[in-house]
């Protein structure tokens, strides 16, 4: 990347199923793009215990947190290659869970 990368949100889905979880969830997927690399879109699930006002925030933030791992991973040399992209991130509320799952 050469520091010319763009992040913006495409689709907030509110109040979704989301596949092997009782509870409801809103998905934020965003685009990245930078330079002459094809855009990739990134799914954030929020956990629906987050008020609608929040969800937009609350993605930002752990998406920021995962690009950050997942730059720190490429820094080390750390490449994944398992056939599975997953299904995104999942932003849990402190009173649900103290962690965020990616790919899950």
């Amino acid at each position: 990347m050469d520091g010319d990368a763009t992040v913006r949100i495409v689709t907030v889905e509110r109040d979704v199923a989301r596949p092997g979880f009782d509870e409801r969830f809103h998905r934020v997927s965003f685009e990245i793009a930078s330079g002459d690399m094809e855009p990739i879109t990134v799914p954030i699930w929020v956990h629906g215990a987050f008020p609608h006002t929040e969800i937009d925030t609350v993605a930002r933030t752990f998406l920021a947190a995962c690009l950050r791992d997942a730059a720190d991973a490429a820094s080390q040399g750390v490449l994944l290659d398992d056939g599975d992209a997953g299904d995104g991130v999942e932003a849990v509320p402190a009173a649900a869970s103290a962690s965020a799952r990616i790919g899950r």
